[in-house]
């Protein structure tokens, strides 16, 4: 498992693609694997925490960051996706972070001070 210093802590880096199924048309895949090919070694992470333990998500990329309430408008309709949203008129899934950190309880129990 990869793994960073963030914050005086070891920060556990979990792909999102492996995560999730892809279900991304070919051209939109094609222009994201793009994206990450031509960032060199840098890599796009959220950062998601529950109190003192943190683990980064590394995603394709980064479109935007938006606060607002959102109201989820369709159900789930693959594992990890909470349900399905309209952000800036545009269908988005909900990633399942509250499942996701559960399922990764044990692994970031362990995380150390550095």
């Amino acid at each position: 498992m990869d793994v960073v210093q963030y914050r005086g802590q070891i920060l556990p880096l979990i792909r999102l693609r492996d995560l999730l199924s892809e279900r991304r048309v070919p051209d939109r895949l094609t222009r994201a694997e793009a994206a990450v090919s031509g960032g060199g070694n840098l890599l796009q992470v959220i950062v998601f925490g529950d109190g003192a333990r943190r683990v980064g998500l590394v995603v394709d990329e980064i479109i935007d960051i938006v606060q607002d309430v959102f109201e989820i408008k369709g159900r789930a309709t693959r594992a990890g996706v909470a349900g399905t949203l309209v952000i800036q008129n545009r269908v988005t899934e909900l990633f399942d972070v509250h499942g996701f950190l559960q399922r990764l309880a044990p692994l970031l129990a362990s995380t150390e001070e550095v």
